[in-house]
């Protein structure tokens, strides 16, 4: 059984959908990748050579109502993903909040990694 859900991150696309597959939450990539301005042939390529055990291909709801097979990435490695997307290559209006992100979760992983009980207080949090 699918379920269908909604992720909202409006840097890459206003209700994106998520879908369960063996009991893991997946996004179809496509749509994710042609809103920030990449080229899905490289990118699929990447996730295909980069993420081949983290993605699937799922038989999806369309919006025209009809099925079809998506490449997803598993939800819990898209962000992993948008570390590796190169801000050049993105669609102008994209860029800096690519470059935010991807600073953001650098001095996060610095704190993490670093900071004394800064694991043990985001493990807390949980």
């Amino acid at each position: 059984m699918k379920v269908e859900t909604y992720l909202d991150l409006s840097f890459i696309g206003p209700h994106t959908k998520i879908f369960k597959h063996n009991d893991q939450l997946y996004v179809p990539m496509r749509s994710i990748v042609e809103n920030i301005g990449l080229s899905w042939p490289s990118q699929y390529k990447k996730l295909k050579k980069s993420f081949n055990n983290c993605i699937a291909e799922i038989v999806v709801p369309g919006n025209n109502g009809q099925s079809r097979r998506m490449l997803c990435l598993l939800l819990k490695k898209l962000l992993s993903w948008m570390m590796l997307i190169n801000p050049n290559q993105v669609a102008v209006d994209k860029k800096q909040s690519i470059i935010n992100y991807q600073d953001e979760c650098a001095d996060f992983l610095f704190y993490y990694w670093t900071v004394p009980n800064f694991a043990h207080l985001v493990k807390s949090l949980n």
